[in-house]
């Protein structure tokens, strides 16, 4: 769902190119475009030169996002753009502003049964440098890319990274990271091995939290579930908050809901409960108590288990 904004940009060395608010991203030099923004001020000069392109010039290539943004990135006129791998815009600035140094990095984790997506994403793609999450990703990301144009580094989870480590009293007893989604939408938008997939997860999670549930119920422990809808790197509507929300209520009426994120909620509680969640292993990366459960046992995969062994090693 797309936001306004009112903002006037001006000139900055860099741009960071995500939804979640960055320790960096206050200072000097530095702009942050969201993926779900659109900016007020420039919608008249975007829409002129969209229906430029398409009526006068027959450019059917060029989408009024691209418009948007080659404008957009013209106004800042930034030396490096920061942006993360399943947000393509940090490769269409590569491509249509070649002069511009891009810095991408590893988003989440990629389990076995994603890999060939994976590919998919980075196919024909380029970027001046790329951070990964260790050395199993640097060897299929080097695949991918061509050495002589792409720098690869391993450099743990920038995202993770960024989060500073809270203390905080403890009030709830375990948080359960929601891992909900709208399947008749997903259903209608990706593959069918994808959404198959998915749905496994999907089973093995509302399963989990079953459990889960029933056990705080029987233990009077207070339980709080993490929204998924409350995530800034989710374009989630209200309809779909309202959607995940109504789903745990028909599963347990007492349940706590918070709208602060989760890495807050998480140093609220004394466990964290994860099934499939890439959080859940951040999480534990920052020396949190987590418990994982995962029904299908070849998705819990030996990337997986060398972080429990090295866990400061890879993601911090």
């Amino acid at each position: 769902m797309k936001k306004f904004s009112f903002e006037v940009y001006s000139a900055a060395d860099i741009v960071l190119l995500s939804n979640i608010k960055s320790s960096f991203y206050n200072k000097k030099d530095i702009k942050r475009l969201t993926f779900n923004t659109i900016n007020i001020f420039y919608i008249i000069p975007v829409v002129t030169k969209f229906l430029y392109n398409l009526i006068i010039k027959k450019n059917f290539k060029e989408s009024f996002n691209i418009v948007y943004l080659k404008h957009v990135i013209n106004i800042i006129n930034p030396k490096v753009v920061i942006g993360d791998d399943l947000d393509n815009r940090i490769f269409k600035i590569k491509k249509i502003f070649p002069k511009i140094k891009t810095i991408c990095y590893q988003f989440s984790f990629i389990i076995k049964d994603e890999i060939n997506a994976y590919k998919k994403i980075l196919k024909n793609k380029e970027v001046d440098y790329f951070i990964v999450f260790n050395k199993k990703m640097k060897n299929l990301v080097s695949k991918i890319f061509n050495a002589k144009k792409t720098k690869i580094y391993i450099g743990g989870s920038v995202r993770n990274n960024d989060q500073k480590i809270l203390k905080h009293k403890k009030i709830y007893d375990i948080l359960f990271i929601s891992e909900f989604r709208d399947l008749s939408y997903l259903k209608k938008n990706i593959s069918s091995s994808a959404f198959k997939n998915f749905k496994k997860r999907f089973i093995d999670s509302e399963i989990f939290f079953k459990k889960i549930s029933q056990y705080c119920e029987r233990k009077k422990l207070k339980l709080c579930v993490a929204l998924a809808s409350n995530r800034k790197d989710k374009s989630f509507s209200k309809r779909l908050k309202k959607l995940e929300s109504d789903y745990f209520l028909r599963i347990n009426q007492k349940i706590n809901f918070d709208n602060e994120t989760a890495y807050f909620l998480a140093f609220k509680s004394k466990i964290i409960a994860s099934n499939y969640s890439n959080l859940g292993y951040e999480l534990q990366a920052m020396n949190l108590k987590v418990f994982f459960h995962q029904f299908i046992k070849n998705n819990f995969n030996k990337e997986f288990e060398d972080l429990f062994k090295n866990k400061k090693k890879n993601l911090t």
